[in-house]
């Protein structure tokens, strides 16, 4: 039973084309703000915050948007795992091996 999860997963990861890496998502748009090397005012102080805030929380959310995709393409990729590994265990008990 091992050895056919294993041949499971190496199918799965060889399997991985050029055409579905190319499907890939791309980077991020978040606007990276650029920290004057002198602050000219308060004004423009809390400007870069306000800025800075905004990217970290824009690179939060990107991470979080792709975490929970990949959560999903695993569970998939598991289940399918399953039910190959159940076919074959079935498979297996109907011809007595």
């Amino acid at each position: 039973m091992g050895r056919q999860l294993v041949l499971m997963i190496s199918m799965y990861v060889g399997g991985l084309s050029v055409g579905q890496a190319q499907q890939l998502p791309a980077g991020h748009e978040c606007e990276k703000p650029e920290k004057p090397k002198v602050f000219q005012s308060l004004e423009s102080v809390a400007e870069f915050n306000a800025a800075h805030e905004n990217y970290k929380n824009c690179i939060l959310e990107y991470i979080d948007k792709h975490k929970a995709a990949s959560q999903q393409h695993f569970q998939a990729a598991s289940s399918a795992i399953k039910e190959w590994n159940h076919y074959v265990q079935e498979q297996s008990e109907l011809n007595g091996s």
